[in-house]
């Protein structure tokens, strides 16, 4: 083993004879095997040791595992303890597979199953279809237009006010929806007005999409307070007019219409204006109410 040096100063004080001028240190203050073997060693055995670079193939009482052994089992990703589900308290939980995202490609696309485990996509439908059973499909069920008597009830409500200070007829914003082609609806109003003065009364009329099959409408108010005033359309923008308002806040007049689309869809949309030189407006609150019976 090669010499190792005192950890300890030697000074006068502690070696009066020692005489600094003419010591050689280096040679005659080296202890080496023949002074003090490493087997005499205790505290400084590591750094002995390290020192002489002799790694762990030379100790005793380490086990039987190779340097290869160790760090292949550190290394191993393979459960090398055999480590169960059921000790990590995973033991009820089944392994099934995933249903992969790319099923679906499609903004309002499902997924259904052909049979047993088979998952696939079924595409959005289009406005105002509704799932139906249907044996004959692959996949047990379809998108399809509700038949008459188990239609659903639709309601649009007006938002925001909208004036009109003229005769000419102009959308009431929020009084509107959608229809699709070749269909039928039952639709009601409850419109709520204001206008400047009791003889200002309005004019109400609606559109649809162009050459419905069928477009007739009522609507009803009063004149003056107690005092009726109705009258009837039977196609796009069919003026109904009152003479004359009840109130100058807080009018309110009903609309009954069919409609019957023919090969366009469209808008459903309210229009209204004053009646005479005035101005009206359709409150926030009037209310359309709708439903598809064919």
């Amino acid at each position: 083993m090669a010499g190792i040096k005192h950890s300890k100063v030697i000074t006068k004080t502690n070696n009066p004879d020692y005489d600094v001028s003419t010591d050689n240190w280096n040679a005659e203050h080296v202890i080496d095997d023949a002074s003090i073997p490493v087997s005499k060693l205790s505290d400084h055995n590591k750094t002995v040791h390290d020192s002489l670079g002799i790694d762990h193939t030379s100790l005793t009482n380490k086990g039987t595992n190779t340097h290869t052994e160790i760090d292949s089992h550190i290394s191993s990703t393979s459960n090398p303890h055999n480590v169960t589900k059921t000790q990590v308290e995973l033991g009820n939980v089944t392994n099934e597979a995933q249903i992969a995202k790319s099923v679906g490609t499609t903004k309002g696309d499902i997924v259904v199953f052909t049979g047993d485990s088979t998952p696939t996509r079924l595409g959005v439908g289009a406005n105002d279809q509704v799932l139906t059973a249907d044996s004959s499909q692959a996949t047990g069920i379809k998108w399809a237009t509700p038949a008459g008597g188990a239609e659903s009830e639709n309601v649009v409500i007006a938002t925001q006010d909208t004036a009109n200070a003229t005769t000419t007829l102009a959308n009431a914003t929020g009084l509107a929806f959608d229809v699709l082609a070749n269909s039928e609806y039952l639709i009601e109003g409850f419109i709520v007005w204001d206008t400047s003065a009791t003889t200002v009364g309005i004019k109400l009329s609606a559109t649809a999409p162009a050459s419905p099959t069928l477009m007739t409408g009522h609507f009803i108010t009063d004149a003056a307070n107690g005092t009726p005033d109705s009258s009837s359309f039977n196609a796009n923008d069919v003026t109904v007019t009152t003479s004359a308002s009840p109130f100058t806040t807080g009018c309110l007049a009903a609309l009954h219409c069919i409609l019957k689309t023919g090969a366009n869809a469209g808008t459903f949309q309210i229009r209204f204006a004053a009646e005479t030189t005035g101005t009206v407006t359709v409150k926030a609150g009037s209310v359309l109410r709708y439903r598809k019976v064919a």
